[in-house]
C-alpha cells in the first residue's frame, strides 16, 4: 500500500483522479525494471544499503515520487529482519550486564584500568555461542535501517507498474466517506462472489436492486468515528475484487483536504486498473473458522455448513449468511451471519430489513471490537449475539433451538445458486 505522501492525484471541478502512469508508461517500466532487479538481488543486504543503492539509481529521475512509490510496493513484497537467531534486545541486555559486571569499559586498558569494549563483546559472543561480528551487528539490528532482506517475492516491471496504478486508486479510497458501486452482472456466480468479498472485508453496506442493476453503497473510512484506518485498509483491499466483474462503475466521495469538503473519484472498466485476483467467492473469516472448529469440538447435535446463496431482501438489501446450522435428526436449520464493522444506525437498518423481508431463522453475531462508534452495543433483537474475540457456541445453540425452522423450509439458502428469495414461512 502507498503511504499518503506517495499518492498523486489531479483535482478539477469537484472531481479527483489518481495520476495514473499512462503517457510515460515506457519510462516508468524502465525505472521499474531497475528497481525490480535491485530487490531481486538484495538478499542479505540491510535496508539502509538498499535505500542508498536506490537513491543512486533514481536520484536524478524526473519523477522521484513515482520511483519512491514503485520502491514502496517492492518493499511490501519483502520480508525484513535478521537471520542470526538472536533477539537484539537480549543481546544488548547481555552486553550491558557483562560490562557492568567487569568494571569500567575504557578505550585503552593500557592507559586506564578497566576492560575494553572488544573484550566485553568477545565475552558475550562466547556466552551466546556467536561470533563477535554477529554481536556487533545484533546490537542495532532492530533499527529499521539495519533490517536485512530475508526474502522477496519477485515481480516483473510491467506488473509492477500495473500494481502502482491500482495502489494509487486504493490510496485515494483510504479517504472515502462513501463508495457507491453499481453492478450489472449476468453471471450469478460473480455477483454472489462480489457480495461475499464485501462480507469478507467486513464492510458496512446496503444493496438495492433496480431492474438488472445492483446499487451497493459502502460506508467509507473517513465516515468512521473510530476504526477508520483499519476499515480503510479493508476497503482498499476489496477494490481488486471489483475488477473481476464485467459491467461495474464506482463513484466515491473523497475527503482529500481537512476542511470537510468532498470530491468525487470515478472508476469503471475503462480505468487503467488491472488485477490478478480472481473472484472466488470462498473467503472465510477467522471468526467463522474458529466458530466451526468449536462447534465440531463440542460434538453437538448441530453441524455447521457453508451457506451458499446470497438472499435478496426485497430488493432493498441482501443477506449474506456465513453458515447454515443444521440439527441432526429433524434437519432443522438456522442461518448465521457474522457482522464485522458496524455502527448503531446501520445495524438498526439491517435488523429492520431482516424483520420485513428476511427468513425468520437468522442469527446475527456482532463484533464489539469492530464497532465504528464508541459505546456499548444496544441493538435490540432476539436474534443478535455480540462477541469480543470468540463467538459463544452455547449462546448460539441456545438461540438456534428457539428459532430453528423445520428442515427444507430454508434449504435453498444452503445451495450454490445465485441470488435466492428468502422463503419466509407463514
Amino acid at each position: 500500500m502507498l503511504t499518503a505522501d506517495l499518492v498523486r492525484v489531479t483535482r478539477r471541478s469537484g472531481s479527483i483522479t489518481p495520476r495514473y502512469v499512462r503517457r510515460n508508461r515506457e519510462q516508468a517500466e524502465t525505472v521499474a525494471a531497475l528497481l525490480c532487479e535491485e530487490y531481486s538481488g538484495a538478499a542479505g543486504k540491510t535496508r539502509g544499503e538498499l535505500d542508498e543503492r536506490i537513491r543512486d539509481l533514481v536520484g536524478d529521475s524526473p519523477d522521484f515520487i513515482l520511483s519512491r512509490g514503485l520502491a514502496k510496493l517492492l518493499d511490501d513484497r519483502s520480508e525484513w529482519g535478521n537471520n542470526l537467531g538472536l533477539d537484539p534486545v537480549d543481546v544488548r541486555r547481555a552486553v550491558f550486564e557483562e560490562a557492568a559486571g567487569r568494571g569500567p569499559v575504557v578505550r585503552d586498558p593500557r592507559v586506564a584500568d578497566g576492560v575494553s569494549r572488544a573484550e566485553v563483546i568477545a565475552a558475550v559472543a562466547r556466552k551466546l555461542d556467536a561470533s563477535a561480528q554477529d554481536i556487533e551487528i545484533l546490537m542495532q539490528a532492530d533499527l529499521k535501517r539495519n533490517h536485512r532482506l530475508l526474502s522477496h517475492r519477485a515481480i516483473g516491471a510491467v506488473d509492477l507498474v500495473d500494481r502502482y496504478n491500482l495502489a494509487l486508486a486504493q490510496g485515494v479510497l483510504l479517504r472515502a466517506t462513501e463508495l457507491r458501486l453499481n453492478i450489472t452482472e449476468a453471471q450469478p456466480k460473480k455477483l454472489r462472489a462480489i457480495f461475499r468479498a464485501i462480507k469478507f472485508h467486513q464492510l458496512m453496506h446496503t444493496a438495492t436492486r433496480i431492474d438488472d442493476t445492483w446499487h451497493i453503497r459502502l460506508d467509507g473510512p473517513a465516515s468512521m468515528f473510530a476504526q477508520g484506518q483499519r476499515y480503510g485498509l479493508q476497503m482498499a483491499m476489496f477494490l481488486p475484487a471489483v475488477l473481476g466483474l464485467s459491467q461495474w462503475a464506482i463513484e466515491a466521495d473523497i475527503m482529500w483536504d481537512r476542511d470537510g469538503g468532498t470530491q468525487v473519484m470515478k472508476l469503471d472498466p475503462r480505468s487503467p486498473l488491472k488485477t490478478t485476483q480472481k473472484l472466488r467467492g470462498t473467503w472465510v473469516s477467522e471468526e467463522e473458522k474458529l466458530f466451526v472448529s468449536r462447534v465440531n469440538k463440542h460434538k453437538l447435535p448441530w453441524t455447521a455448513h457453508k451457506a451458499g446463496d446470497v438472499i435478496d431482501l426485497g430488493g432493498v438489501d441482501v443477506l449474506v449468511p456465513d453458515l447454515c446450522l443444521r440439527r441432526d435428526g429433524d434437519g432443522a436449520e438456522v442461518l448465521l451471519e457474522i457482522v464485522g464493522f458496524w455502527r448503531k444506525s446501520w445495524l438498526e437498518r439491517r435488523l429492520e430489513a431482516l424483520a420485513q423481508f428476511g427468513p425468520d431463522n437468522v442469527i446475527l453475531c456482532v463484533s464489539r471490537r469492530l464497532s465504528a462508534e464508541r459505546g456499548a452495543l444496544r441493538a435490540a433483537g432476539a436474534a443478535v449475539i455480540d462477541f469480543a474475540q470468540v463467538i459463544s457456541v452455547p449462546g448460539v445453540i441456545e438461540l438456534a433451538e428457539r428459532i430453528a425452522q423445520p428442515g427444507g423450509t430454508t434449504a435453498a439458502t444452503c445451495l450454490t445458486g445465485g441470488i435466492a428469495s428468502p422463503g419466509r414461512s407463514g
